[in-house]
């Protein structure tokens, strides 16, 4: 009994490391996602800017338990498709670039937060949510990690790895909020258009090559 414990324990220790690599692995690449989230800190602030962390975090929670449960099997019907995939993912991002660069040349000056509408929050969850659905970034990390884990997933382990995994998404897309906050702060009006525009053209040259294969 005592060393059935003990395994047990053991096994739940190795998959929290696991998760916490994997976690790392999957939110720390800089990609369109990590500059939406640095400008809608900058727009929002970090205090209305956090359910965007929140929403990536929750789809990198059931991205890491579709990988526990079954990754192999989801891997598997995606091969095949990765064109199918690429090309959505691509239109995706392009129209997120455009929205970007339009917000961009019509700002003024900073955005008030104080009138953000009640529901603003809800909608910015479910975008973010569904951008990083479709983004081929957060796909593709998935994808490895799926591969890489060499481990036995359980009903026990599966939970633990994909709350771990959310855990380290939501504190480093929470920074990455709060980083566009200070630049909201210590930036002129003018240079936040012009790095809104940036980060626009740069989410559309990843579009663009997502689009081309």
């Amino acid at each position: 009994m005592r060393s059935t414990v003990q395994h047990t324990a053991g096994m739940e220790l190795s998959i929290v490391a696991v998760g916490a690599v994997a976690g790392v692995a999957v939110a720390t690449p800089f990609g369109p996602i990590s500059l939406l989230l640095l400008e809608t800190g900058r727009r929002l602030g970090p205090r209305r800017g956090f359910p965007a962390a929140l929403g990536v975090a929750l789809t990198d929670l059931v991205y890491a338990a579709v990988a526990g449960l079954g990754g192999a099997r989801a891997r598997s019907m995606i091969d095949g498709h990765e064109r199918v995939v690429s090309v959505g993912s691509g239109l995706v991002l392009i129209a997120v670039a455009a929205w970007c660069t339009v917000r961009a040349l019509g700002s003024r000056g900073p955005e008030p937060t104080a009138e953000v509408s009640p529901r603003s929050p809800g909608r910015l969850l479910t975008g973010f949510i569904g951008l990083t659905l479709v983004n081929p970034l957060t796909i593709v990390a998935f994808l490895a990690v799926t591969t890489g884990i060499r481990v036995e997933f359980t009903a026990v382990t599966v939970p633990v790895f994909a709350l771990v995994v959310f855990a380290v998404s939501l504190v480093w897309h929470t920074g990455l909020v709060g980083g566009g906050a200070v630049l909201g702060r210590v930036l002129s009006p003018s240079v936040q258009r012009l790095t809104a525009m940036v980060g626009g053209l740069a989410i559309a040259s990843l579009g663009i090559r997502s689009l081309v294969g």
